[in-house]
């Protein structure tokens, strides 16, 4: 995980943050520089963790003092974080400061007042699961399937989809319980689209269906979406969520979490 982590740092758009990871082995391909971050990993004092914690404990500044690679590139990434913070403290204030004005101008052009901020509220929002097409030639499914994943895993250098063997072979062998298959694809449904009107701080929230079930959990938008936050439309605006059964499929399938489903009386 580190390696791969300080591969992907390595390559930010963000020069203070992919000068931290950047060495001599940058030219030499991802192979490398995940084999140079592996040996840092190796070679550093603060590898067991509950050694470092205990001496950190008894001898708080020894342990700050301790010379260590990994120490020294966590201090330079806290410091470039630290700035960021800092900017986007700046930047937000700014934001603030003209939210009200346009929120004037946006009443002004609409011809009246509108639903404010939901933020420290209930929030409630109703629509349906709909697929779209954001541009010309892309059409989005309102569903997407444990099929995708592995052929995503199967078919892409993308990092994002990136599965290990194990896990991406243990998904092919497993035939999951009827319940957690759709009854309109006989697949296991992984992702929802839908026409909701959600904003930032949804993220989270229950999805239920017309009778109260609960059938998915929202967690972000698409992109087209963001425009949400000032106004909705029908044709792009479209929020992302989980589906529920495939939740219920990593807790039996991954996390072995048989009690747990027990326990919510969950029989699969």
């Amino acid at each position: 995980l580190f390696a791969e982590l300080y591969y992907r740092f390595s390559q930010s758009e963000d020069n203070d943050i992919s000068s931290i990871f950047k060495t001599d082995k940058l030219a030499k391909g991802k192979g490398a520089i995940k084999t140079y971050a592996a040996s840092l990993w190796a070679k550093s004092k603060i590898r067991n963790v509950d050694k470092y914690l205990s001496l950190a404990d008894k001898k708080l500044v020894k342990a700050l003092q301790i010379s260590d690679p990994l120490i020294e590139l966590a201090n330079k990434v806290n410091s470039a974080f630290l700035n960021m913070q800092t900017e986007m403290t700046q930047i937000n204030a700014e934001i603030d400061e003209i939210i009200p004005r346009f929120n004037d101008l946006e009443m002004e052009v609409n011809g009246g007042s509108f639903i404010p901020d939901a933020n420290g509220t209930l929030r409630f929002t109703y629509g349906y699961i709909k697929g779209y097409e954001p541009k010309d030639g892309v059409v989005a499914s309102p569903y997407t399937t444990v099929k995708g994943i592995i052929e995503k895993a199967e078919r892409t250098d993308n990092p994002d989809y990136y599965l290990e063997p194990e896990y991406l072979d243990k998904l092919m062998k497993i035939e999951p319980a009827d319940v957690l298959r759709s009854p309109v694809n006989n697949a296991v449904v992984v992702g929802l689209l839908y026409n909701m009107d959600t904003t930032g701080g949804n993220s989270g929230s229950p999805i239920m269906d017309s009778k109260g079930r609960l059938i998915g959990v929202n967690f972000d938008r698409a992109y087209t979406a963001t425009i949400n936050d000032y106004a909705w439309n029908e044709s792009y605006s479209r929020s992302i969520g989980v589906d529920i059964r495939y939740v219920l499929y990593v807790m039996k399938y991954f996390g072995e979490a048989d009690t747990v489903l027990a326990e919510m009386g969950v029989e699969l």
